[in-house]
């Protein structure tokens, strides 16, 4: 299970977009939580180099072996400048009372659709993913974020799961918590954010 610890309000937002930071997580420092945290690994080379090295089976099976370590870095880097670019866009136009471009970068985990030539238009986009609980009034609450090398975001095996099987399981868990705890005559549904 997952613990909110605190909630905080994303600066920009039109108070439309809040982040958690979560009692079984580490965190920088205080005042540190899941949107500044992925941020952070995503542009942290370190991080990242042990990430796909450790990761290698995963890269080199889904993107095949041309994916290299390096290549891999550089692309994650890339990408999420253009995620957290997008980000910061809907963001300014959410503070300016326009909430479209914010629901328009997410789309519900659950509800997507299954045929080929969507998984296909999905895979040839990012392999980041910002995840979310979204409120049937439209706010949203930033869970974490994962890097997807494998063609499901629940772990095929369950001794090696992903990376998105954790981050999947930790918003799933804050939207049961929120409805069951926080607000019964609400909908919360789990939402991802791919670029």
């Amino acid at each position: 299970m997952y613990n909110i610890e605190t909630i905080f309000a994303v600066p920009g937002s039109g108070q439309s977009v809040y982040t958690l930071r979560f009692k079984e997580e580490s965190y920088a420092n205080s005042n540190d939580n899941e949107l500044y945290k992925v941020f952070r690994q995503w542009q942290d080379g370190e991080y990242l180099s042990r990430f796909f090295r450790a990761n290698k089976t995963n890269l080199e099976a889904y993107y095949g072996k041309g994916m290299t370590s390096l290549r891999a870095m550089e692309r994650t880097l890339d990408e999420s400048h253009k995620l957290f670019k997008k980000l910061i866009a809907a963001l300014s136009d959410a503070e300016a009372g326009n909430f479209s471009p914010l629901s328009q970068l997410f789309t519900n985990v659950d509800d997507s659709p299954r045929f080929s030539d969507y998984v296909e238009q999905k895979i040839k986009r990012s392999w980041l993913r910002l995840f979310a609980v979204r409120t049937d009034d439209g706010l949203f609450f930033i869970t974490g974020g994962a890097i997807k090398l494998t063609a499901s975001l629940q772990g095929d095996n369950p001794h090696d799961p992903p990376q998105t099987d954790k981050e999947l399981k930790k918003a799933r868990a804050v939207a049961k918590y929120f409805r069951e705890v926080v607000d019964k005559d609400k909908f919360y549904e789990v939402y991802e954010m791919i670029i």
